[in-house]
């Protein structure tokens, strides 16, 4: 194979020995909104930062969360950022970067900056030889320089994995190929031939970063198919962009920044008595703003991502007082835990509970599996029952209206990286914000509620005052009717206007109450809508006018498939708007030529087309949007709005032509009734 190392670009800056959390702090002083992009490069670069972040992610039940990582992990993180919020992040980095002790500050540089060489090594390997996912082979890199002992390198910021587990059982989002890679570790040359090209690339890489890596450089470039100058000029080039220095490391380490008298496990870093108190005292301020402006759709999200990036464990169930029952909230952390916990209707004053004695005591509680515990309480049983062995811990929480608890499973030797008394603060944020939010809408509901019955009284009142005028013309025209009795036609015109006042009486008495399907037909004979609106207002809105008015509509046509009503006030619209656009002389057509095919469904087309001085080009914008009018009287600005939205109803399109000088016509695509 020809090497190809001085066809790659070297894009990336110089890694420089500054704190990743720091940057990022000072990233998201810097701007609002937050470079995000920037401080998701930043997070990456880091494996105590991208460790935690990932095991949030695998919390993402997608289908497409693995693909997406291997070929997208920028683009993940920085969604995942993004979702997490400010406050959330400089919590979380504030925890990380608690004054930790001198010799463990030297054992986290040195092994951040070996894991960065490994996997930019990894990642220009995968490049160089073609492997289709560059980002899976980096972060095999990042985290196979993790040795067992230094998985808790990073024990403030997430749940990591205890000495002899691998990476992997903790990260179900990788790919099996990734996985097997940092469960299986190191293999053979001979093993290579056989392996998965992503084990190659992780072998190969083990040992080009090593100091001693030029005794195996034939081994390698037989492996790799690249040149021994083009290994020596990738090493170079990885380790520039880790920003190790030339004598970084021991020469005779497999990892060679990191030292054997700092191999144990790492504890938190504000684990001393004095500093603990001061820590959660300013942290939980900052807590506090990590669920503000957020709603409720996104609250649950955003308390999830918490636990995991503050506290390393799994979310505690949130419970609240409800009316003298508790009550799990409906977060999504179990669906099926949450309702079994309704289900159980647990009393507020049930005084065999640990539960209810921490939500009327305010002071922690815990349960576990005992013949004391089993004889006092069914309930607590049964829920010990559901989240699994090792009981379970009760967190008194004071929200601001309400008595809650937090539920967390207890995991034999696993506590809270943040400790109890920031993760409580965390929890009744979360219930405060959830609390605030159902106010919020119940407040916003009723104000709807009262808005909407003071609508409907006054639409009442509207519709009996409205009726007396229409009873008054419908008396008059039976009188007309019966002076005129010889008047040819007279009595098909008054039929015609009747049956328009009973349509104008039923609108009118619509407004006052709650929209109800009607006995009406779904479909209509459009000839003789046409016919029936040409008689009644061609003589009113254009003869009268000196307006011409034109009718053509072909033989046979099928019923469309739309209520006449609503064809009506469509049509009624057009009209109403063609007779105020034109000057006497002036012509206006209504033309049905037949059926069409519309995205292969059978309509009826209905053209109206009139010669006046076309439509504003300010206006042909956004045409079929409610806008504001200078017609001035009862015109509201609404008219194409409606005609579009009850057509839609019916599955019709309306579509519009106009020129200055020339006219405006609008074509309408109805179905035909045997489409639908």
């Amino acid at each position: 194979m020809v090497s190809t190392t001085q066809d790659v670009p070297i894009t990336a800056a110089p890694q420089i020995r500054e704190d990743h959390a720091e940057a990022i702090l000072r990233l998201l002083e810097a701007h609002s909104p937050p470079d995000w992009s920037e401080i998701a490069l930043l997070a990456i670069r880091s494996p105590t930062l991208l460790h935690p972040l990932l095991l949030a992610l695998a919390d993402d039940t997608s289908g497409e969360a693995t693909e997406t990582l291997r070929t997208g992990l920028a683009r993940r993180v920085e969604a995942l950022l993004r979702s997490a919020g400010c406050d959330l992040l400089r919590a979380w980095l504030l925890l990380g970067q608690w004054s930790p002790a001198p010799e463990m500050i030297i054992a986290v540089e040195r092994h951040s900056v070996a894991a960065l060489i490994l996997a930019e090594c990894a990642r220009h390997l995968a490049i160089e030889t073609h492997y289709p996912y560059p980002d899976e082979a980096y972060l095999g890199g990042l985290f196979h320089a993790f040795p067992p002992d230094l998985t808790t390198v990073a024990g403030s910021l997430a749940e990591l994995p205890s000495p002899g587990r691998p990476i992997a059982s903790h990260l179900r989002l990788l790919s099996p190929a990734l996985a097997d890679c940092l469960s299986i570790g190191a293999i053979t040359d001979e093993q290579c031939l056989t392996a998965h090209p992503l084990l190659r690339i992780m072998h190969c890489a083990r040992l080009l970063v090593r100091p001693d890596w030029a005794d195996a450089a034939s081994r390698l470039a037989a492996l790799t198919g690249l040149s021994i100058e083009a290994l020596a000029s990738l090493r170079a080039d990885t380790r520039y962009l880790a920003g190790a220095l030339p004598d970084d490391g021991p020469d005779d380490s497999p990892y060679p920044y990191i030292t054997e008298q700092h191999t144990g496990a790492l504890t938190h870093p504000g684990a001393s008595t004095g500093l603990t108190t001061f820590r959660d005292a300013a942290l939980s301020g900052l807590v506090r703003l990590v669920f503000d402006g957020v709603e409720e759709q996104s609250i649950a999200g955003r308390y999830k991502l918490a636990c995991r990036l503050l506290s390393g464990i799994a979310p505690p169930f949130l419970l609240v007082t409800d009316d003298g029952r508790i009550r799990a909230l409906p977060l999504g952390i179990d669906t099926a835990t949450e309702s079994f916990i309704d289900e159980l209707e647990l009393r507020l004053e049930d005084e065999a509970s640990v539960i209810s004695l921490a939500a009327r005591s305010a002071r922690p509680s815990s349960w576990a599996f005992d013949s004391l515990a089993v004889s006092r309480s069914l309930v607590d049983l049964q829920i010990g029952r559901r989240l699994g062995p090792g009981g379970f811990d009760c967190i008194p929480l004071r929200p601001e209206a309400d008595r809650g608890v937090a539920l967390r499973h207890r995991c034999t030797g696993l506590k809270p990286a943040c400790g109890e008394s920031l993760l409580g603060a965390l929890c009744g944020a979360a219930l405060n914000a959830w609390l605030k939010d159902r106010r919020q809408r119940a407040a916003s509901d009723a104000t709807a509620r009262r808005i909407e019955l003071r609508f409907r009284e006054h639409a009442r009142k509207l519709a009996h005052e409205a009726n007396n005028p229409l009873t008054v013309i419908r008396s008059y025209l039976e009188v007309m009717s019966q002076r005129h009795r010889d008047a040819t036609g007279l009595d098909a015109e008054v039929a015609v206007i009747d049956a328009e006042i009973d349509r104008l009486t039923g609108l009118v008495r619509a407004l006052g109450n709650p929209p109800e399907p009607g006995p009406e037909p779904a479909h209509c004979a459009l000839a003789g809508l046409l016919n029936e609106l040409r008689a009644l207002y061609a003589p009113t809105l254009f003869d009268r006018r000196g307006i011409q008015f034109e009718l053509r509509v072909a033989h046979g046509l099928p019923d469309v498939a739309m209520p006449a009503s609503k064809l009506k006030q469509v049509i009624i619209n057009l009209f109403r708007n063609a007779s105020e656009a034109l000057q006497p002389g002036g012509r206006f057509s209504v033309v049905a030529p037949g059926q069409l095919i519309a995205n292969g469904v059978p309509c009826i087309e209905i053209r109206v087309i009139d010669n006046g001085p076309g439509l504003p080009q300010e206006l042909l914008a956004n045409l079929f949007a409610p806008h504001s009018t200078s017609k001035g009287g009862d015109h509201q600005g609404l008219g194409l709005a409606l005609v579009r939205e009850i057509l839609a109803e019916s599955g019709a399109y309306v579509l519009c032509r106009s020129q200055p000088g020339t006219g405006t016509s609008f074509q309408i695509l109805v179905p035909t009734h045997e489409s639908s």
